[in-house]
């Protein structure tokens, strides 16, 4: 254990586990604290350079309002990163009881990680201290909202905007369901034809796909025949 002088302690680092600091907490800390009240050392992540805070956010917010330099700190080697993933267990057996926002916050951090996301369920819930069906719903509802904002934005000739859905580029049983008509139209408004033989033929490339269907113009040609 250490003194760490509280001016040399980070705390934007997407350490802090909980939604959201809880003010009348750190009054009743800070008041206990004049009243010569001992608390356990704060965690913190050193990297050779910053001290990153990884559990006791409400111990370092109270000692800051009664007025102390230093804190009393259990200071371990590793990066932010290593910070953050200490963090999303902190409190799940001491301290104020987390929230389910508290725990949703938790476990979104490694769903929403690159690397921890590969996780499974049951491993994401250990490390978070929450159970394995609340990682799993939560899981599904991230999948489904992704899949849902999957799409891209496309200007036509005139400057309007409009967003083109991405999310079935590529599935055939779902674009064989549009009707050719007002694609055609988007086509035929957009697009000049070809100097072809064929009227149906109309300027199209990958980049270049009809904002209702996802799909170049040969690309519907061929999905309805």
């Amino acid at each position: 254990m250490s003194k760490v002088k509280l001016d040399k302690i980070y705390i934007d680092g997407g350490t802090q586990p909980r939604v959201e600091i809880d003010e009348d907490l750190v009054a009743e800390y800070a008041d206990e604290m004049r009243d010569g009240d001992t608390f356990p050392p704060v965690i913190l992540f050193n990297d050779g350079a910053k001290y990153w805070l990884a559990d006791g956010f409400h111990r370092y917010h109270a000692s800051k309002k009664v007025g102390y330099l230093e804190i009393e700190a259990d200071v371990k080697n590793g990066t932010k990163r290593d910070a953050v993933l200490y963090s999303v267990s902190a409190n799940g057996k001491h301290g104020k009881r987390r929230t389910n926002p508290d725990k949703r916050k938790a476990v979104k951090t490694l769903l929403e990680d690159e690397e921890w996301s590969q996780w499974s369920d049951r491993e994401i819930a250990r490390k978070c201290e929450v159970s394995n069906p609340f990682v799993s719903k939560l899981r599904k509802s991230l999948l489904t909202v992704n899949s849902e904002n999957d799409s891209r934005i496309y200007t036509d000739k005139h400057g309007n905007e409009s967003k083109m859905n991405t999310s079935n580029i590529g599935n055939r049983s779902e674009k064989s369901n549009h009707s050719t008509n007002g694609h055609k139209t988007y086509f035929k408004e957009n697009k000049p034809k070809k100097n072809t033989p064929r009227m149906g033929d109309f300027n199209s490339t990958e980049e270049d796909r009809c904002p209702m269907c996802g799909q170049t113009w040969p690309e519907h040609q061929q999905s309805i025949n």
